[in-house]
């Protein structure tokens, strides 16, 4: 699997986020371990913004922000991952059986407010084309005040049906994790995102096979960037 992000512009209707489509390429340059947008550092991607809270961009960067497969407490001794890493211009795992899922950077020195950062913003490939339907995302967090990771603290894209878009294109998906979980709020110490293979065909190597993930960038957002 590998995975990259986006950046921004001026933004009227809400519902046009869900169809956000983000030029690979444009944009500003590598940031720190943490990557937030520095102002007017990035370029347009397309007649969209985002006001930033915190971005992980890695179209020009050769590394991964601390974004890894691992291990967390709570957690199956796999991540269901070969590997992860960077090729050139995007964030790469390697799903290697379903259940598939990559960790945040420790988040705990951010001081990030989940509930002030609403929206998740993710662009990305499933590099082997996929039948449509085949995948969909699930997003687990945990913060400072509950570190437990599970459903309480989870949305899946799933529930407003919103799958993966698997022609071997980019695409970008925008979710509004507070509007689906009111438990999204606190400070944040780690995310989680789950590479779901939806509709079981029969054991895994038959059904969905194993896939990479492209990511380019990756970001929580306070909503459309002013202007």
């Amino acid at each position: 699997m590998r995975f990259r992000l986006p950046v921004s512009s001026p933004f009227r209707a809400l519902p046009l986020l869900l169809a956000l489509t983000v030029v690979a390429g444009c944009g500003g340059g590598t940031h720190g371990a943490t990557p937030r947008p520095a102002a007017g550092g990035h370029a347009a991607a397309t007649a969209r913004s985002y006001s930033w809270g915190m971005l992980w961009d890695f179209r020009h960067s050769t590394t991964t922000f601390g974004w890894a497969q691992a291990t967390v407490a709570g957690m199956p001794a796999s991540s269901g991952l070969s590997g992860v890493g960077m090729g050139t211009g995007f964030l790469y795992a390697d799903v290697a059986q379903q259940d598939a899922w990559i960790l945040s950077p420790d988040l705990s020195t951010e001081h990030m407010h989940a509930g002030q950062n609403p929206w998740l913003v993710l662009r990305l490939r499933v590099k082997t084309p996929k039948p449509a339907g085949s995948y969909s995302l699930d997003i687990y967090w945990v913060t400072a005040e509950n570190g437990t990771w599970g459903e309480t603290q989870a949305v899946h894209t799933l529930a407003w049906k919103q799958f993966v878009n698997t022609d071997g294109n980019w695409h970008s998906m925008v979710v509004n994790i507070a509007a689906h979980n009111a438990n999204w709020k606190g400070e944040l110490t780690a995310l989680r995102i789950d590479l779901e293979e939806w509709e079981q065909r029969g054991p895994f190597p038959q059904s969905v096979a194993p896939n990479e993930w492209d990511i380019q960038y990756l970001g929580l957002a306070k909503g459309p960037a002013a202007g």
